[in-house]
């Protein structure tokens, strides 16, 4: 990807459609903000990109997000963040038509 833009593995696009590209940034303080728009991964338990060094969590984090699935929402699905940087859902067996979150975190590993 684009600087900041990460680089898509498993199949995952960007949503498109006018939603913002899935991005990262590092702010002056350390917090690492990852803002994600995505469609059209496979499998949907596989990473979707893996973050740089310095931008990554010092343990595997677990965010909510907003997963559409092209029938309906999946509240409980869970954005994850490990420490070695991959980006990753948590909603196996469930395919993803749409997903969203926005999540800042401490980072610098």
């Amino acid at each position: 990807g684009a600087a900041s833009e990460p680089a898509f593995v498993n199949s995952w696009v960007n949503y498109g459609g006018g939603a913002p590209n899935t991005r990262f940034r590092k702010y002056p303080d350390g917090s690492v903000e990852v803002q994600v728009n995505i469609t059209s991964g496979s499998p949907t338990t596989a990473v979707i990109f893996t973050l740089p060094v310095g931008y990554r969590p010092s343990g595997t984090l677990q965010f909510p997000w907003t997963l559409f699935t092209g029938a309906d929402y999946r509240p409980t699905s869970q954005l994850v963040i490990t420490s070695i940087g991959t980006v990753e859902p948590n909603n196996p067996g469930v395919s993803v038509s749409f997903a969203r979150a926005i999540v800042q975190f401490m980072g610098g590993l």
